[in-house]
């Protein structure tokens, strides 16, 4: 039961990643997070699956559930920051905070 957690954990990481690297928006990256590490996404079904392990065997599988869980978070943040910071350097204008405030109209 280990190895097939452990497996599953692998393989869902792998199409994690996938799909935030196909992701486009911040809309797609936030609905691919709810799907692999929201509440009822496939790695949280992982971990709720680790009680009805042995010790030696929750040990091992936890390991790699959790190994997968950090590695699709990181990426996430990862493409998160791109996105904005492509979003920022995209709208072609600049923001020089050193320059004093407008005054309104």
């Amino acid at each position: 039961m280990t190895d097939a957690l452990s497996t599953q954990a692998g393989e869902l990481a792998a199409r994690a990643i996938s799909a935030l690297g196909r992701a486009k928006t911040e809309a797609e990256l936030a609905r691919v997070k709810a799907d692999y590490l929201g509440k009822t996404g496939s790695i949280a079904a992982l971990l709720k699956q680790l009680p009805a392990l042995a010790v030696e065997d929750r040990r091992t599988a936890g390991a790699a559930v959790n190994e997968a869980k950090r590695s699709v978070e990181a990426l996430f943040a990862s493409r998160l920051t791109s996105l904005k910071d492509a979003a920022l350097s995209g709208s072609g204008v600049a923001l020089d905070v050193t320059l004093p405030g407008r005054a309104p109209f």
